[in-house]
């Protein structure tokens, strides 16, 4: 076996810089804040709450419980805020209600109309809200709302600081004081919306957040200690009671209208228009307080937006698409077992190369049923679903297939785990089976651990199928030659560390090569991985509020003969990057990152990748924002397409400048464009001949009419041409997607959508021509009892 240890690197630079105060009002309150571990808050029961109005003037809003000496924990540590903020706290037997007057400078808020669930990405004023009902700083719920009401969600993961999408029923409402300054919001958290143990007093995990869209500032109720790796740990507790949890029933149905009409062939003409009815219905029973079964029958998601274009033209691994369909999102906090490999940049090296379940898998889905919740330190998680689409990685399939997750966690320690997960697919006859093992352990307030092991089990008796001879006929599959099942094997170890100056991670990551997870995600098997990063982390509150240099180095090895795990063969790719990121003042970062890269290909070395990488996001005006990136560097063909599909060594500049508009607080338009250009490189030219070009421009416009009401619509173009050596263009794929939707949205299950969708395919001999079009009309009412 030959060595797999990376070299140890470290930055070459780091150098210091000048501290700056805050600038901006700035409040003192009277009392200093207090720390999370004093913050124990009765809220008080009251017999009917407060109405939904912001002027925060009714009388019970005088009772409530107060969090009114706020500090600054971003970019300031525990500094004065700039604005002083009070939080109101009040429940009834239905409901906990939060109040909040956030005070500031005439003009200073920003804030837009917009429709739901995007307050986080976009540089406007907030107040962000976690709750924690079993207390066991694992994971929260949160919420949003923005000065004027409109309102986001989700769930937050302290295992692996992910955010995981969700939708629950809650109310909002907001205000901008013009005259006074500021802006004041009410929360309406309805019990029914959260799971939590049956016990009177409810003592609950709580945290608020303000934050300033201006300059990405952040104010909270009490202090927080950067020095510590963890989030959660740093929640205050409330305390509620005669709250009592209940077995609520939804029960959601949905009346979608449809018409399509198709070309097949370019030459051919396009269909007419033919169209039907498709009724569908999901429905939600507390099967306890806390434990939680879903079920749907035909669901349709033509509301779903389509996913924004992203670069094909030289990839070697499948490109990842996050979920969106309501469905799947509803208890997916549970099935999230995926290890991000340690960057220095922050926030993970991207999706987790060995993610295990990954919805988006189940592509057609005619019914599902899902369980998901908490038994004291147990979660469960169960999903099952029947997939008309046949399963991509199984050669001529034909026909649907079922699929099956089954999910156990047990809690550990202080915010620690132990899990077990087993996936199952089978389509006629056909079967792959995965089980895990995973874990997630606090060793220190500053270091965790995490670890998975899976194995796989792939059996077949055929291996694809006959064609069919008329469109009537069902596909005979062909037997397999050795049906033996397929026993795959995947090993992934991480240790993360984080403090208040530095932050890095080691980790091991083996995937055999006879490994697969069709329902999940896993881009890449066939690699022993050993990944290493470190970061030094400066945070001040001048022009730059943080400034990190740092590193990370990558080495894969393929397995040897016996395919077994930790048996490292031969080098095929490793990697060194460094570089710096920088927060600016503004709502603003710079990165700039230099790596160099050598792969080893279809048994063709290519050495010593020289690449650069800069990019810049910037929110510093109210109406307009800015993010630009730009790569330039060495890269590998890895099929030309215009030759013997052989690899080829490139040169690549790829780019990506997209800008957000407001002209209007009811208007948004997103307006950008991806592009890339290829040549193929030799020893004594880096662009000996062009080889490739790619460009993906995109316009997403939204107009809001009110909360509810709302318009959306997409154009974009996705094209990429192929060029001979001699320089002449030889393939082109063109295509163009138009795609608009009406929607009146009242919460995440009732409401009323009309959209329409036209996709125009062209090639190099024809200019694109209508392929699809089509219409819907869809209509769904949630009922809860």
């Amino acid at each position: 076996m030959h060595s797999v240890l990376p070299r140890l690197l470290a930055p070459a630079l780091v150098f210091f810089l000048p501290f700056h105060p805050a600038s901006g009002q700035t409040w003192e309150p009277g009392t200093a804040p207090s720390s999370p571990q004093e913050i124990r808050l009765h809220v008080p029961r009251v017999a009917v709450g407060p109405p939904m109005d912001p002027s925060l003037t009714h009388p019970l809003w005088e009772t409530a419980a107060r969090l009114d000496h706020w500090t600054q924990t971003t970019p300031g540590d525990n500094a004065p805020p700039m604005a002083p903020t009070v939080a109101l706290l009040l429940h009834d037997d239905d409901a906990l209600y939060i109040g909040i007057h956030a005070y500031d400078e005439p003009g200073a808020v920003r804030y837009a109309m917009h429709r739901r669930d995007v307050v986080l990405r976009q540089a406007q004023d907030y107040i962000g809200l976690h709750l924690d009902p079993f207390n066991d700083r694992r994971q929260t719920f949160y919420f949003a709302v923005n000065p004027v009401g409109i309102q986001g969600d989700g769930i937050f993961l302290e295992s692996t600081g992910a955010f995981v999408p969700w939708d629950g029923i809650f109310d909002t409402s907001g205000e901008v004081d013009p005259e006074g300054g500021g802006y004041r919001a009410v929360f309406r958290i309805p019990f029914k919306t959260l799971r939590f143990r049956p016990a009177d007093p409810q003592v609950w995990g709580v945290s608020l957040t303000r934050r300033y869209g201006r300059n990405e500032a952040e104010d909270t109720p009490w202090t927080l200690d950067r020095n510590l790796a963890c989030d959660f740990c740093q929640m205050g507790e409330i305390v509620l009671e005669g709250v009592t949890p209940g077995r609520n029933l939804e029960v959601n149905p949905a009346l979608v209208a449809n018409t399509s009409a198709n070309r097949p062939f370019p030459q051919e003409p396009m269909s007419s228009l033919q169209g039907g009815f498709e009724p569908s219905v999901n429905v939600k029973y507390g099967l306890t307080s806390n434990i939680t079964a879903d079920a749907t029958l035909n669901p349709d998601f033509s509301q779903v937006e389509s996913d924004a274009g992203q670069l094909e033209v030289n990839n070697r691994f499948a490109l990842f698409f996050r979920e969106s369909r309501p469905f799947f999102n509803e208890g997916a906090d549970l099935f999230v077992t995926g290890i991000s490999l340690p960057r220095f940049q922050g926030g993970g090296g991207g999706s987790a190369p060995l993610n295990l379940f990954h919805s988006r898998t189940i592509v057609e889905p005619d019914w599902g049923a899902k369980i998901s919740g908490k038994a004291g330190k147990m979660g469960v998680g169960l999903v099952a679903a029947g997939d008309a689409a046949s399963p991509v990685d199984l050669a001529g399939a034909q026909g649907g297939s079922r699929a099956g997750v089954g999910r156990l966690t047990w809690d550990v320690g202080d915010d620690g785990y132990v899990g077990a997960m087993v996936t199952h697919r089978d389509h006629r006859g056909a079967g792959d089976q995965v089980g895990a093992m995973d874990t997630r352990i606090r060793v220190t307030d500053n270091l965790s651990f995490r670890g998975m092991l899976v194995a796989s089990r792939f059996s077949s008796p055929w291996n694809g199928f006959q064609p069919a001879q008329t469109p009537t006929e069902r596909p005979l599959p062909i037997p397999s030659d050795s049906p033996d099942p397929v026993i795959g094997k995947a090993l992934q170890l991480q240790t993360n560390y984080q403090s208040r100056s530095w932050a890095g991670g080691l980790g091991l990551l083996d995937i055999t090569p006879d490994f697969r997870a069709p329902l999940g995600f896993v881009p890449r098997n066939d690699q022993l991985l050993l990944a290493g990063a470190w970061a030094w982390i400066w945070r001040g509150t001048g022009f730059i509020r943080r400034f990190q240099p740092g590193i990370t180095v990558e080495r894969i090895h393929e397995h040897g003969e016996s395919g077994n795990l930790l048996d490292g063969d031969r080098l095929t790719d490793q990697l060194w990057e460094t570089g710096v990121v920088m927060d600016l003042a503004g709502a603003s970062q710079f990165q700039l990152r230099y790596s160099r890269s050598s792969t080893l290909f279809r048994e063709q070395l290519f050495p010593n990748q020289d690449r650069l990488n800069l990019s810049l996001r910037s929110n510093a005006f109210a109406r307009a924002g800015l993010e630009t990136s730009l790569e330039v560097g060495e890269a590998v063909i890895f099929q030309d397409r215009t030759g013997g599909g052989s690899p080829l060594p490139g040169w690549v500049v790829e780019g990506n400048l997209s800008s957000t508009l407001r002209p209007h607080t009811s208007v948004r338009l997103d307006v950008g464009a991806r592009g890339s250009r290829i040549w193929r490189r030799s020893e004594t030219s880096a662009r000996e001949s062009h080889y490739a070009d790619a460009l993906i421009p995109r316009l997403r416009s939204e107009v809001q009419f009110t909360p509810r009401l709302g318009f959306r619509g997409i154009a974009e173009y996705r094209g990429q041409s192929f060029f001979g050596p001699g320089g002449a263009k030889v393939d082109q794929d063109q295509e163009i997607l138009l795609d608009i939707l009406f929607s009146y949205v009242i919460n995440y299950g009732s409401a009323f959508y009309v959209g329409w969708t036209e996709l125009h395919v062209g090639d190099e001999l024809r200019s694109p021509v209508p392929t699809r079009r089509g219409g819907v009309a869809k209509a769904t009412y949630v009922w809860r009892f």
